[in-house]
């Protein structure tokens, strides 16, 4: 990515009816469609998520979702994209800005996977080592889910339909470092920093 870096919040508004956890999960959804969109027409993703009301202790996204990209047109594009704009009701859209020069440091939001499942990891086992499904379980009879305490959207797999935890770390760093900035197609980071400002 370029030196200058804008950004635009969007600021989820629950109600009695509708949680933060929620709308999280249906932000994080259609931002994940454009990346995946993005990626296929350009060859990468052009748009990062940040969090910045991120917290570890209260186990939660917070309510802000904070995009960056190169181009201001990237941010207009994605946040007027007919799945976010569906959500008009419960979002309030910041301006797009240039990313301030002063900034508290910088950061870095990853996704992180566990291995929670253990019924698909003893059918993970039986079908790699070609065993029936009771011989597996017994190579599981005293596994443990890790523990884990990250905050986390549940979302669901475009390809099975089935739902699923997307677990995100918060990394903050005090220096930028050199790597450029790449994008999952979750809008997570894989390489470089990103800005961490209020």
């Amino acid at each position: 990515m370029g030196t200058t870096l804008y950004y635009e919040d969007l600021i989820l508004l629950p109600n009695q009816e509708i949680s933060v956890s929620f709308l999280m999960g249906k932000v994080i959804s259609a931002l994940h469609l454009i990346c995946i969109e993005s990626e296929h027409a350009i060859g990468s993703v052009n748009i990062g998520l940040a969090f910045p009301r991120y917290s570890k202790e209260k186990r939660s996204l917070g309510n802000l979702v904070r995009l960056y990209a190169q181009n201001p047109d990237t941010l207009r594009n994605s946040s007027s994209d007919i799945r976010i704009r569906r959500l008009d009701d419960y979002i309030r859209k910041g301006e797009i800005t240039p990313v301030p020069s002063a900034v508290q440091g910088y950061v870095q939001y990853r996704r992180m996977q566990f291995k929670e499942n253990k019924a698909r990891l003893i059918r993970r086992h039986a079908k790699r080592h070609d065993l029936d499904i009771n011989q597996a379980a017994k190579q599981y009879t005293d596994y443990k889910i890790p523990a884990n305490d990250l905050p986390y959207v549940t979302l669901n797999s475009l390809s099975s339909q089935q739902r699923f935890r997307l677990y995100i770390d918060e990394v903050r760093l005090e220096t930028k470092n050199d790597n450029n900035l790449v994008f999952s197609s979750y809008g997570l980071t894989k390489s470089g920093v990103l800005p961490y400002f209020s």
